[in-house]
């Protein structure tokens, strides 16, 4: 147990799965030498001391804390990747306009466009083909096989725009050799 006049810092080291680490420190330099060797994600740093902090060693202290990257560089280009996924996932989300009318990009949307699409010079198949809008609010008569390439054209053209964007932002976060070139990957789509 240190003496009252040794200075004890404990930071404490939270992350998401709970797990504990308490390390007890003698002074900011080795602070600073041990939490610059922590990587996890989402580190919260608390310090108690048994006397009150100098400025030197707040400062020592506040640039760990700004400067502390809580993540490994695989699971930031993990939670980019994400990002951007996610993003895809909204813009697919939004449909895509065809006659001024927006329809949904779903999976299950996808599937019917397709289908559609490939029996649409089959004589069992049915004109007009009536297709509701992304909010069931409206329809779309699609008359002859013509109209349904079309309609399968502006959807195809609207599903992979996100797609293939979204693959070239993480493709160069694959290639990223740091946290700063992953920031550097913005999608603004």
């Amino acid at each position: 147990m240190p003496t009252p006049d040794t200075k004890v810092y404990a930071l404490t080291v939270f992350t998401q799965g709970g797990v504990n680490d308490g390390l007890f420190l003698k002074d900011c330099k080795a602070a600073v030498a041990k939490v610059h060797k922590i990587s996890r994600d989402d580190v919260n740093i608390t310090v108690h001391s048994t006397d009150t902090l100098t400025a030197g060693d707040q400062t020592a202290l506040d640039g760990v804390k700004d400067g502390h990257v809580s993540t490994t560089l695989p699971n930031y280009k993990t939670k980019k990747d994400k990002t951007v996924n996610g993003k895809t996932r909204q813009l697919i989300g939004a449909g895509f306009t065809h006659l001024t009318k927006t329809f949904s990009l779903s999976a299950e949307s996808q599937l019917k466009i397709m289908g559609v699409f490939v029996a649409r010079n089959e004589v069992w198949l049915t004109y007009p083909i009536v297709w509701n809008n992304i909010d069931d609010t409206d329809t779309l008569s699609l008359a002859d096989a013509a109209a349904v390439e079309a309609f399968f054209e502006d959807a195809t053209v609207a599903l992979r725009s996100p797609l293939d964007t979204g693959t070239t932002l993480k493709i160069s976060v694959t290639a990223a050799a740091d946290h700063a070139a992953v920031d550097a990957v913005n999608d603004t789509r």
